[in-house]
């Protein structure tokens, strides 16, 4: 079976709701990380403190046949056109190893989908 990683950059109030979506999708599981980034233009202040909204990093590794489709569903979950939604992007995944319980469910999900 080959893999994708999707990747999307998330407002931490947001988090739920493309999670929701991906996994309406195909999507089995994901890794949640914590983080900070910069666009264009630079960050509000307020007396020279920046504002910085929290975002999350979700990492979702998909079956790749499937990857269009929650890619597509995230970046709508995520009204991802409006400026300081976020993004995501998919990239393909060469070895994967630890997928023991999520296995099981993807393949059971390309026989349906496939076969």
């Amino acid at each position: 079976m080959e893999f994708s990683a999707i990747i999307a950059m998330v407002p931490t109030d947001n988090e739920t709701t493309v999670i929701a979506a991906a996994r309406q999708e195909g999507a089995t599981g994901v890794s949640i990380l914590n983080t900070r980034g910069e666009g264009v233009e630079d960050k509000r202040s307020f007396f020279g403190l920046k504002l910085d909204t929290p975002y999350d990093c979700l990492i979702f590794l998909v079956n790749r046949l499937r990857a269009p489709k929650i890619l597509k569903a995230i970046e709508e979950a995520g009204r991802m056109n409006e400026d300081g939604q976020g993004l995501c992007f998919s990239m393909p995944v060469d070895q994967v190893n630890g997928l023991n319980k999520q296995l099981k469910v993807l393949m059971e999900e390309v026989q349906q989908d496939y076969f």
